[in-house]
């Protein structure tokens, strides 16, 4: 992981263009500086800090979106290999 650059990535709102833009440590809080200044109109959306139980709940969320999909890809995977052997998967898995 990059320690010393940031990649920023954001939707312009009048145009649908995505936009990117790669920032060292030190231009960072510069840049965000400036946007705000300059578009700090209805088209800024500012979003609050969230607290470390609230990183940890969303945390906890995104580890059991990941299972899931690891199950529903084993599940896939199987059933697929049960069809390549002339075998019906939807039979054994219910």
């Amino acid at each position: 992981m990059a320690k010393r650059i940031f990649q920023l990535h954001w939707v312009d709102r009048k145009t649908g263009e995505i936009c990117r833009r790669q920032l060292k440590r030190g231009q960072l809080a510069e840049f965000f500086a400036k946007v705000g200044r300059q578009h700090n109109g209805p088209g800024m959306q500012f979003i609050a800090v969230k607290s470390e139980a609230q990183q940890a709940v969303l945390t906890l969320h995104r580890l059991r979106e990941q299972l899931v999909k690891m199950r529903t890809m084993q599940v896939n995977q199987l059933r697929d290999l049960l069809y390549e052997f002339g075998l019906e998967g939807n039979s054994i898995f219910r």
